[in-house]
């Protein structure tokens, strides 16, 4: 499962998962189960509960109903899934992948989506988080996972710069 918390990179990767599955080539998103998570929505406690949450996801354009049944008997009944977070190379990111962790304990930062992110700022592109009004964000100094811990977070760091997914 991916879980990607910006709706227009969401809608991206559907449109790249189902071109690449039309074309046959390769795309990271194929083969995943991608959820929205709109931000903090993803963390709620709720999630893995079919009666508490609205989860919008998209499996490949592929999926039969025994197989979305399947997903939805994995996402709501607790089992261990491979998860991945994708959100914003800030540190409201890193609490989302945070709070994401205590309902999917295995979720890791999802590299393929953060490495551009982070190439970005280490260019010296991206933002201060006044110019994005996101200077009221407070560090995150670990996640759990490891990526986030020793690479994501140390260059926001060093470098008090965002990059926004979009």
């Amino acid at each position: 499962m991916l879980f990607i918390e910006n709706r227009t990179s969401f809608e991206r990767a559907m449109r790249d998962a189902a071109g690449a599955l039309a074309a046959q080539r390769s795309s990271p998103y194929v083969g995943a189960a991608l959820i929205y998570s709109g931000g903090f929505m993803g963390t709620a406690g709720r999630i893995r509960q079919s009666n508490g949450s609205r989860t919008f996801y998209c499996l490949d354009a592929v999926s039969r109903a025994a197989e979305v049944e399947a997903f939805e008997r994995a996402l709501y009944g607790g089992m261990d899934i491979a998860t991945a977070f994708w959100g914003d190379l800030d540190y409201a990111g890193m609490s989302i992948l945070t709070v994401l962790r205590t309902s999917f304990l295995g979720a890791r930062a999802w590299e393929p989506g953060y490495a551009p992110l982070l190439a970005r700022l280490e260019a010296g592109e991206g933002h201060t988080p006044e110019e994005a009004r996101k200077s009221g964000q407070k560090p995150v100094s670990t996640t759990g996972c490891s990526y986030a811990d020793g690479v994501l977070i140390p260059t926001l760091a060093k470098h008090s710069r965002f990059v926004d997914q979009e």
